[in-house]
């Protein structure tokens, strides 16, 4: 995990997070106006960025990246396994869990990879869960459309632009 702040932070991509408190709801006065880009799309509201992404969304803005939290998110993920691959319990991701998976999966990912990043941001998901003892994992079923569920092996890898580069 650490590798991955380390390339957001030293990054030539400008990386921008924005959270919003569950129940904010951000009006005009209330843009989340991040390094002039003026987010002016419904997803900039912490009520849709739950219901409709589970707590967090992503994206690619020319040459920078913009990733908008719901701080308390309720948003349900219908993809998490337990250990031995049954299904898991459905409950929200944390703040933490969040913030791995858009900045780092896919916003770092989209600096160094390009594209959205599917695979990736499960993995860099699965590894901040078992960073913190969860052994509950992600199959990444139903994330950005994805009707396949990842085997277990690879939805618990590791990208190859967060491996050992010695």
């Amino acid at each position: 995990m650490a590798r991955g702040y380390m390339k957001a932070v030293n990054s030539q991509t400008k990386h921008f997070v924005g959270v919003v408190s569950e129940g904010q709801e951000l009006n005009a006065d209330k843009r989340i106006n991040l390094n002039s880009f003026l987010l002016s799309r419904a997803e900039s509201t912490a009520p849709h960025v739950d219901e409709a992404y589970a707590g967090g969304w992503s994206d690619q803005l020319g040459n920078h990246t913009v990733a908008v939290i719901a701080l308390d998110s309720k948003g349900v993920l219908t993809d998490n396994r337990t250990a031995n691959d049954g299904v898991g319990n459905l409950a929200p991701s944390s703040l933490g869990e969040l913030l791995a998976h858009e900045l780092i999966g896919h916003n770092v990912g989209y600096s160094i990879n390009g594209g959205k990043n599917h695979v990736s941001s499960i993995q860099v998901t699965n590894i901040y869960r078992r960073s913190i003892g969860n052994t509950q994992w992600r199959s990444g079923q139903g994330h950005l459309g994805n009707k396949d569920k990842l085997d277990k092996a690879k939805a618990n890898g590791v990208p190859w632009w967060l491996e050992d580069e010695n």
